[in-house]
């Protein structure tokens, strides 16, 4: 066997190693974060917690009659890892809310399609999209405007009501640690959303 042939293999095998490593970290990760939000939904009151990892890590119970689950979004090209937390509702109207941002990608959003834009002088940080104005204006008004300043911040991060989905998406890092914090706040948002529009399961 020449030495270039020695070479290659060596080469190939190292390559094989290197990948094996990262899904096995990854695999970790995985379980980490999985094992983390089972604690979580179980520490807020959820029942049949179970989880999957098909298409992505995804736990999903029963919260006082609403059926919630939290999702990991994996990486995208132009978007990073996000977590993304909803809970089923009778959604009396859409609404979406985002931060508005600086730089090239801080236009208005498209509103061909959804809701219009409402303008509320207080909340001005956020661009806000409502079906009807006086329930956007019922929820800015209430002890979520808060929690929405707080944690809405990237331009990935959304809150959205629509159809029978009450859903929160944030931008997280690649820690488990980070991803089950995101994922207590996002809950937390959606309680008290639920709470200022007394939305029903």
């Amino acid at each position: 066997m020449q030495w270039s042939d020695v070479s290659g293999i060596s080469f190939i095998v190292g390559v094989a190693v290197f990948f094996f490593l990262i899904l096995y970290v990854q695999s970790k990760r995985q379980n980490r974060l999985r094992e983390q939000l089972e604690v979580l939904a179980r520490e807020m009151g959820w029942s049949e917690v179970r989880s999957s990892i098909f298409f992505g890590l995804r736990v999903e119970g029963t919260w006082n009659g609403y059926q919630a689950g939290i999702r990991r979004l994996p990486p995208q090209k132009g978007a990073p890892e996000r977590i993304v937390t909803n809970i089923r509702v009778q959604t009396p109207a859409r609404i979406i809310i985002t931060r508005r941002q600086r730089g090239v990608f801080a236009g208005r959003p498209l509103t061909l399609f959804g809701p219009p834009l409402v303008e509320f002088p207080l909340y001005s940080q956020f661009w806000i999209r409502a079906d009807e104005i006086t329930l956007a204006d019922r929820l800015m008004h209430s002890s979520a405007a808060a929690t929405l300043d707080r944690i809405l911040q990237s331009r990935y991060d959304f809150l959205r009501m629509a159809g029978d989905q009450l859903l929160v998406q944030r931008a997280t890092t690649r820690s488990a640690d980070e991803a089950a914090r995101l994922a207590r706040e996002e809950l937390e948002l959606l309680r008290a959303v639920i709470d200022a529009l007394a939305l029903r399961p």
